[in-house]
């Protein structure tokens, strides 16, 4: 029996992670699950006991930023507990404000026809972004600390700021000495569906990752999957997403809807119809506090789905 390891990284909307937990709970699967250890007094009794087929393993605890390392951090944490608890298939990176599209046995089936391919969203180049690049190729000082409402959140953006006006006139390329040595920088969503052997090789090149993406850098966990899976051998087990002519579907089977925003945008009833249309097996952001009609609407999707 082929079996899947989820990894779900998890900070708020508990009873929301409880219905993805219940919906993920499965014979062939386990759950791994992160805690942001800044969240105080975190319902982990429950949580572990919301599933009943499934091991349900807490894996170690990091303090996650917005735009710092620290959240790749945690997905490291998430890949060593589970490369190290089963030999999977499977390893899949979802948040806690994530649902699935489709049950199980769907979800098995595609993975098993498609076995061997990595699904990661990789951004087509003509439509990448200079200042998307600027996040790794430029020193990016305080990063910990422009997203939060801490009271240095202010002027940290500002010497940020200031610091890459600066940077873009000398020409600065951090990154340019490892382009030469044929590594590819390459952008997209952090959520993926990947196979033991890349998995693998993500935990072996930890060493390289900090030293090219720990420091200075801002969001670097958009870039740092994307960017060892087009450098290496892996690149030929890409997944071929064409964005299936929707751009918020993308290749690591995940809607998510972005509508110009710089964070994705929650899912409500409206999204409904498009969500039953799509071949993507996830989808996030949902808010079970907001929009609850929206969340049992997709679990309903779900079950008519069995």
């Amino acid at each position: 029996m082929k079996r899947h390891a989820y990894m779900i990284m998890a900070h708020t909307q508990w009873d929301l992670v409880k219905k993805l937990i219940k919906e993920l709970d499965d014979d062939r699967n386990d759950i791994f699950i992160h805690i942001d250890k800044k969240i105080p007094d975190p319902p982990i009794a429950e949580l572990n006991q919301t599933a009943k087929r499934s091991n349900l393993i807490m894996v170690e605890r990091v303090k996650v930023y917005r735009g710092s390392f620290s959240l790749f951090e945690a997905e490291l944490n998430l890949l060593k507990t589970a490369l190290g608890t089963d030999e999977y298939t499977y390893y899949h990176l979802l948040s806690g404000q994530d649902l699935p599209l489709r049950n199980q046995d769907t979800i098995h089936a595609f993975f098993d026809e498609n076995n061997g391919y990595n699904f990661v969203d990789v951004v087509p180049l003509e439509n990448m972004r200079d200042d998307w690049y600027e996040r790794i190729i430029l020193y990016q000082f305080f990063s910990k600390y422009t997203l939060t409402s801490s009271i240095v959140a202010l002027p940290a953006r500002c010497i940020r700021k200031v610091s890459i006006l600066i940077q873009r006139a000398l020409g600065i390329n951090r990154f340019c000495k490892y382009e030469k040595q044929g590594l590819i920088l390459r952008f997209g969503s952090n959520w993926f569906s990947i196979t033991r052997p890349f998995a693998e090789y993500i935990v072996e090149n930890e060493g390289l990752i900090r030293t090219l993406f720990g420091k200075r850098t801002f969001a670097p966990e958009e870039f740092i999957v994307q960017t060892l899976i087009c450098s290496s051998e892996y690149k030929d087990t890409l997944y071929e997403g064409d964005y299936f002519g929707n751009s918020n579907c993308r290749a690591n089977m995940r809607m998510i809807y972005w509508d110009g925003h710089v964070s994705p945008v929650t899912i409500t009833k409206q999204h409904i119809s498009d969500l039953e249309k799509s071949p993507s097996l996830f989808a996030r952001k949902f808010d079970l506090t907001a929009y609850p009609d929206a969340v049992q609407e997709v679990l309903d999707m779900v079950n008519l789905d069995k």
